[in-house]
């Protein structure tokens, strides 16, 4: 104890300064930003990852007319009252007066760096020649003040904000006499500021100040031609002016950049690059028009600029479309132009949803909006459809306040960046959010809005993009260019009827909260430092306690030393793959009432084959022919049977809230149908009592591929319709023995995939297939149909139970009923229409084939017009039946597939369901059972998607991901970190989904423990404890996964609760 002068209650000082430490890891406890503070945190990123904010110089400097400054073009046009309240930035958020001020916030928040940029007009007045040394000072004190205040300065050329005095000599950009002038001013910013300044961007969101400047003239200069225009202007030519002008802005990059490279960047150490608009696109609808005007409306969008700088030349889609009218680059230039950067600045904002429009045949007499030919919408089904020159207006906002946060948006942005584009490095330069002047300090949306788009760029790292920093847009309120002082996005409020433009800090209030919360992310780990290094000093002074080791390690203070342990144990499991995840998530990030658990299935777990009266099911006679990998079987398996008690207290000390368990139709009613085994029954009842009594519900699947062999000897089991009357038989037998203590049924388990691999390839169990469409020699079966009505009686076995259990279980059982199916997410190989066409069927084929008739009653439009009359039809009351037939839909999710296009054959008869999907996917068709090899990358963008499409075109369903996991070989051991890095990034990615609508319920790991894993037998595991299965009593054994989970669930979970029956 270390006694304080005052006698303060003798409170330990060790626990005091804990306290400290904890108080300060909760700074600026809010109920808005609590998540953002709990949830994420500076040390989740890079350690060189730079945070920042920012502004450009017309729309925060003022001082329009002071010190040697000439007009820029955005001074004209303001100054002719065309922004929308008619303003203009004179005077501005005033920083050319205030720039000390406003650096000493920037230091208070942490910011590692400002993205600002330098007015041409007011550093060389006339466009070339003279520096004017005003402009030139400025600039320097604002370098210095940021420099001296450890702030580096990240600075943009060009901002929208040319010379007029260029622009009335030989019209700007439109002239390459452009390109020399712009060179000649970069060579003296490079000369004059470069020695401090290592981060150059040349010019900001050329793709969209050419569209909105040249082709609809809504920003300066103006230029448009009729009928383009989206005003009506006094010159220009909208069919040509938007390419030249981008053009020579591409020209004007290079030749910068090549001056950069060649004469300073070796001294200066220093990077260049340029800033795009970035704007996500999605198609609107699945249809092919729609696809392909989304892959148009991308590469009119982002890859008119990024691929001549990564390739040298305009993309393939715009030199076809548009023609003559392209400018076209000389070997010289197009040299010069491909790798000009050192990094991609993008500035993202928002989705934007894709429709199909005609094209006008003739090339002469489009815009860059015809040769687009695409709608753009902000959110489909809310907004009115604008056309895309209305929304092009709007963009300008860049975000509705009433559209839906796409954080998602982001992750798919950059991930097309990274390989369509050899994956450069990115700057997400400007992200932010837009509010009314009234909305005041509380922002609390913009604080929503941050905390979701910074926390969703942690799963492209780990993906692999090299994304080097963040700028949230704006530092401060300013002028917003087209929409004057209508909309605002800063940290900081700045008062315009204010002659001096105070800042909210100065009138006596706290900054705004979005401030609060990044400073509180950039400052966290700051903190613990400064407390660690201010108990150092503290205790160099002082006569406390010292610990002495065998070693005598120079004496280290106890409390030090204690506080060291206190810092290393907020960096648990501190090991690259896994770090992360302990500081990143916890389960209270997630709805308090969201279900955590862990899985497995009667036949893969249980053991006991052949006692109590339990008879043999597919898999039994199966496996017992010696058809899986390594020839095993599951006889006697994990042996939950008999050891069903340690095993259920080993998911209660790991905190799970369920238990995904099947059960075992040969066990409960040994002969299919008739009577049911009392002993199997006694198992089950135990087993469920014992998950209830420790605080675990179970989640209970009737058939998890294993249906009794009898079956399937008498009338061929899910061949026959009978089988709707004795699974339906079966169901009842479950619901009345055990419905009273489980509350979530699944019916089947991944119909999609067991019907494709039993009755059409026969690599499963029936082993039913036809020459030549089985992978092996089937002694039996039509694979060009069966595949398709096995899968027709399970969805009406399905209906029939579920009818059974809501007519008379649910109601006094109040429990939920669904269905699990396997949900790979499938990605196009390329963007070719016909690798899209075929993405589209493989969805259809893979997920469609069983939620279409769930939600709507019948199979998918693309299953009915290509399969014809191989595919069954359900008949009125079927339909009606199966329409809505679930509580919940359980999706076991591992890994992203790619789907490339094969011809089909045009006989409809001679095709099984493989030739009727007529698409190659990454990987031969076994690969699927594996679900997640190791040689697969981590892909939770794929669940994301998954999702996503899921909530939108299947009316947003309760999900429930009944599977996630990541299999190693056996000889991997405990030591799991791979599957650990697997679990983190996909638990964390659903928190997206979550904030984005998607009605997600839970999440379980597969699998609890190591069990006998189908085709692949025991030579690939998932078990979050490891099994010794060359041990007869099949010891148990936590991995470093196990312990992850465990830790994840209970550091900060929820207290459990026992359960009575």
């Amino acid at each position: 104890m270390v006694k304080p002068s005052n006698s303060f209650h003798q409170v330990p000082l060790l626990l005091l300064l804990l306290l400290l430490v904890v108080a300060s890891a909760r700074e600026y406890n809010n109920n808005d930003i609590i998540a953002t503070t709990s949830t994420i945190s500076r040390n989740d990123f890079p350690p060189d990852f730079v945070f920042g904010a920012g502004s450009s110089a017309y729309q925060i400097e003022g001082a329009a007319s002071e010190d040697g400054r000439k007009p820029s073009i955005w001074d004209t046009f303001t100054h002719a009252e065309k922004v929308v309240d008619k303003s203009n930035a004179d005077i501005g958020s005033d920083q050319y007066h205030k720039y000390k001020d406003d650096v000493k916030l920037m230091h208070d928040m942490g910011l590692d760096a400002y993205r600002m940029s330098i007015s041409w007009s007011r550093l060389i007045p006339d466009g070339r020649g003279a520096v004017n040394p005003k402009g030139l000072n400025y600039y320097n004190n604002l370098i210095n003040e940021l420099i001296a205040h450890g702030i580096k300065p990240h600075v943009t050329l060009n901002h929208f904000d040319h010379p007029q005095v260029l622009e009335d000599e030989y019209n700007g950009f439109l002239s390459p006499k452009i390109i020399e002038d712009f060179t000649a001013y970069a060579n003296v910013c490079f000369k004059e500021f470069g020695d401090r300044v290592k981060s150059w961007s040349t010019l900001n969101e050329p793709n969209i100040q050419t569209l909105l400047g040249y082709d609809l003239g809504i920003l300066p200069p103006e230029r448009c031609s009729y009928p383009f225009g989206a005003v009506n202007c006094s010159k220009g030519d909208s069919t040509t002016e938007v390419y030249v002008s981008a053009h020579n802005i591409l020209l004007s990059h290079a030749s910068a950049v090549n001056l950069y490279r060649k004469h300073y960047q070796g001294r200066q150490k220093g990077q260049i690059g340029l800033t795009l608009l970035a704007l996500w696109m999605e198609p609107f609808s699945d249809s092919l028009r729609d696809l392909a005007a989304t892959k148009r409306m991308i590469e009119f969008h982002l890859g008119w600029i990024l691929h001549p700088l990564v390739y040298g030349y305009y993309p393939a889609t715009m030199r076809k479309i548009v023609g003559s009218r392209l400018p076209y680059f000389t070997d010289n230039e197009s040299e010069q132009l491909r790798g000009s950067f050192d990094f991609i600045g993008l500035n993202y904002y928002q989705v934007c949803y894709v429709s199909d429009i005609a094209r006008s045949l003739d090339d002469n007499s489009r815009d860059y909006i015809l040769d687009v030919s695409a709608n753009l919408e902000d959110y489909p089904k809310i907004r009115v459809q604008k056309n895309t020159k209305e929304f092009l207006d709007f963009s300008r906002l860049k975000v509705s306040p009433e559209v839906p946060f796409a954080p998602w948006g982001l992750q798919r942005l950059l991930e097309y960046v990274r390989v369509n584009y050899k994956n450069p490095p990115i700057e997400i330069t400007e992200n932010g959010y837009p509010l009314p002047p009234s909305t005041g300090r509380n922002d609390t949306k913009r604080v929503e809005f941050l905390q979701v788009y910074i926390e969703s760029l942690l799963t492209p790292i780990r993906m692999g993009s090299n994304i080097r920093g963040y700028f949230v847009w704006s530092f401060m309120d300013c002028f917003e260019f087209r929409f004057g002082y209508t909309f605002l996005y800063g940290l900081y409020e700045v008062d315009f009827n204010d002659k001096d433009r105070k800042r909210c800090y100065i009138v006596g209030s706290h900054p705004s909260e979005t401030t609060s919360v990044i400073s509180s992310i950039v400052n966290n780990y700051i903190l613990l430092l400064c407390l660690a290094l201010a108990l150092a000093l503290l205790f160099s002074q002082s006569q406390a306690k010292m610990v002495k080791t065998s070693n005598s390690f120079h004496q280290v203070p106890l409390l030090l030393l204690l506080l060291l342990l206190v810092v290393a144990s907020a960096r648990e499991y501190n090991n690259d793959d896994i770090i992360a995840t302990t500081s990143t998530i916890s389960r209270n990030d997630f709805p308090p009432d969201f279900v955590f658990g862990a899985g497995s299935s009667a036949y893969q777990i249980e053991g006991a084959a052949s006692e109590d009266g339990r008879k043999p099911s597919i898999w039994d006679t199966f496996t017992h022919a010696e058809k899986v990998v390594d020839k095993s079987n599951a006889d006697i398996g994990s042996d939950q049977y008999h050891k069903y008690k340690d095993d259920v207290k080993l998911m209660q000390d790991m905190g799970l809230d369920a238990y995904r368990m099947s059960i075992s139709w040969s066990r409960l009613i040994p002969d299919g149908r008739g009577a049911v085994n009392p002993k199997g029954l006694n198992y089950y009842n135990n087993l469920i009592n014992e998950l209830i009594v420790h605080g675990i519900k179970p989640h209970v699947t009737l058939n998890h591929f294993d249906h009794p062999q009898v079956l399937e000897d008498e009338y061929n089991g899910l061949l026959s319709s009978k089988i709707i009357e004795d699974f339906t038989a079966y169901a009842d037998v479950c619901f009345k023995e055990f419905g009273d203590r489980v509350k979530s049924w699944s019916t089947f388990n991944e119909p999609n995939i067991q019907t494709v691999l039993g009755n059409d390839v026969g690599i499963f169990p029936p082993e039913r297939c036809s020459y030549p469409f089985g992978v092996v020699n089937c002694s039996k079966g039509d694979s060009t149909t069966e595949v398709y009505v096995s899968a027709h009686n399970i969805l009406l076995s399905h209906s029939s139970a579920v009818n059974l259990y809501r007519k008379h279980y649910q109601g006094k059982q109040k429990g939920q009923i669904g269905i699990t199916l396997l949900a790979m997410w499938m990605e196009p190989l390329s963007d070719s229409l016909r690798d899209l066409a075929a993405t589209k069927r493989m969805i259809d084929f893979h997920l469609g084939w069983f939620l279409h008739p769930l939600v709507y009653g019948y199979y998918p439009a693309t299953m009915r017009k290509i399969v014809g009359s191989r595919l069954p039809y359900f008949k009125d009351n079927e339909s009606e039946h199966l329409r809505g037939s679930f509580d919940f839909i359980g999706l076991n999710h591992y890994q992203v597939f790619y789907v490339s296009d094969i011809a089909r054959s045009l006989d409809d008869n001679s095709r099984d369901y493989m030739l009727d999907i007529s698409a190659r996917i990454g990987g031969p068709p076994t690969i699927s059972r594996l679900k997640g090899p190791p040689e697969f990358s981590l892909a939770p963008w794929g669940l994301q998607r998954l999702l996503e499409y899921v909530r939108v075109n299947y009316k947003n369903p309760a999900i429930e991901i009944t599977e996630n996991g990541f299999p190693l070989p056996t000889s991997t051991g405990r030591d799991d970190t791979k599957r650990v890095e697997y679990l983190q990034v996909y638990i964390e990615s659903l928190l997206t989904s979550i904030r984005m609508g998607s009605n997600i319920r839970g999440y379980f790991v597969w699998s609890f423990m190591d069990c006998f894993e189908f085709l692949f037998g025991y030579t690939l595991e998932y078990g979050l404890y490891e099994v010794n299965f060359n041990d007869k009593d099949r010891k148990r054994y936590p991995k470093l996964s196990a312990e992850w989970y465990t830790t994840f669930l209970t550091k900060h979970g929820k207290e459990r609760k026992s359960y009575s029956y």
